[in-house]
């Protein structure tokens, strides 16, 4: 699932704001600084995903990610 794989990414990130002395924000210089790219995702068809076997994980890793501090 690719949310399972945003959220260590999301933390790497995270983490290296922080060392970089706390912005929250990754702009296009600190992303090269770091290599990181800043990685849109978008969720076609929601419905189907969220009244599936497995929709309430999907809807606790959507709310996860998109509740990181921005």
């Amino acid at each position: 699932m690719h949310g399972r794989r945003v959220l260590p990414q999301l933390q790497r990130v995270f983490d290296l704001l922080d060392d970089a002395g706390g912005s929250t924000k990754l702009s296009p210089a600190l992303g090269r600084q770091f290599g990181a790219d800043i990685e849109l995702t978008i969720v076609d068809e929601n419905r189907f995903y969220v009244t599936s076997p497995q929709g309430r994980e999907i809807v606790e890793l959507l709310v996860d990610i998109a509740s990181r501090r921005s």
